[in-house]
């Protein structure tokens, strides 16, 4: 006997738990972005990710004016 019963899911929910099931099945996935690892998980779209798939998978980037203020000091301080 077949089981058709329907979940529901939130968006968010949703994203989730696609983003575990492609790391589960292909360890080369990762999840890099603006908040992925904030407290409140891009309003828990990566939530548990961090944790189960440790900071190697799972991690922020630096905003865009950080890495332009970065680059250009690095650049006008050689000893930087």
């Amino acid at each position: 006997m077949q089981n058709n019963k329907i979940r529901k899911l939130n968006y968010a929910q949703a994203i989730n738990e696609a983003m575990f099931y492609a790391m589960e099945q292909d360890k080369s996935v990762i999840c890099f972005g603006l908040g992925v690892d904030d407290p409140k998980r891009i309003f828990g779209t990566t939530l548990g990710l961090k944790e189960r798939f440790g900071p190697d998978r799972v991690f922020d980037m630096p905003r865009y004016c950080q890495m332009l203020w970065m680059r250009n000091h690095i650049s006008s301080n050689p000893s930087f």
